[in-house]
């Protein structure tokens, strides 16, 4: 798939630019995590040619590829390891461009579903967060953690969690959208609760404030019942 050359050609030329390695690490995010989430980066973007719809789109929505240009790639993952889409996040503002394929659309997608699964089963409950920055974060305590992209989800990535466990915990921004967003889910799905990790805004946030074993501690000490 188109899709996969792409990820993986973004993902080695990363290393060759200086700016999004020092971007990254200064978010806290080690070269393990640029290698084991295949994270990427490009001032240009090839798309290989593939007869298929799903790369006609993406052509049509990210701009034949310019949209994702000087953009940091996070991959996006199904339960079987295949690349079914990407988000790309500007390093200098908070651009970002989704693209995930009609499949996933329809099936449900996460960013990290795909290293989470096995702690998901083993707890039988997935904490979800907001964006990829959250994810690497909280993941780092809570390795059952997948990032929904936004403040919320919609009801296939709802029908897709529950494919895996019973409990679905929301960390979502202590922002007004993120508040809502976790009262509205709340309400309309009947195992879904939601937590706070204290008085920073988000998981990244916090992750990025302090030391690793801060971090576990300020994390257990928000949501005790771990």
């Amino acid at each position: 798939m188109f899709l996969d050359t792409l990820i993986e050609n973004a993902h080695q030329a990363l290393f060759r630019y200086p700016e999004a390695i020092d971007y990254l690490q200064s978010r806290k995010i080690s070269v393990d995590d640029i290698r084991t989430y295949k994270l990427g980066f490009s001032k240009l973007i090839g798309v290989p040619e593939e007869d298929s719809a799903d790369r006609k789109r993406f052509m049509e929505e990210c701009g034949r590829g310019r949209w994702l240009q000087n953009k940091i790639i996070f991959p996006y993952r199904d339960e079987i390891g295949r690349f079914v889409g990407l988000v790309g996040r500007a390093i200098e503002t908070k651009e970002f461009k989704v693209f995930v394929t009609e499949k996933a659309k329809l099936d449900g997608f996460f960013f990290g579903l795909y290293d989470a699964l096995p702690h998901i089963y083993k707890e039988n409950r997935v904490y979800v967060v907001e964006g990829p920055f959250d994810y690497l974060a909280l993941s780092r305590v809570l390795p059952n953690t997948v990032a929904s992209l936004t403040a919320g989800f919609s009801e296939p990535q709802y029908n897709y969690l529950n494919l895996f466990c019973d409990r679905i915990v929301t960390v979502f921004d202590s922002d007004e959208p993120g508040k809502r967003a976790s009262e509205r889910v709340a309400e309309e799905y009947k195992n879904i609760s939601s937590m706070s990790i204290g008085n920073y805004k988000d998981p990244a946030k916090c992750w990025e404030s302090m030391s690793l074993s801060a971090f576990k501690k300020h994390i257990s000490k928000n949501m005790p019942f771990l």
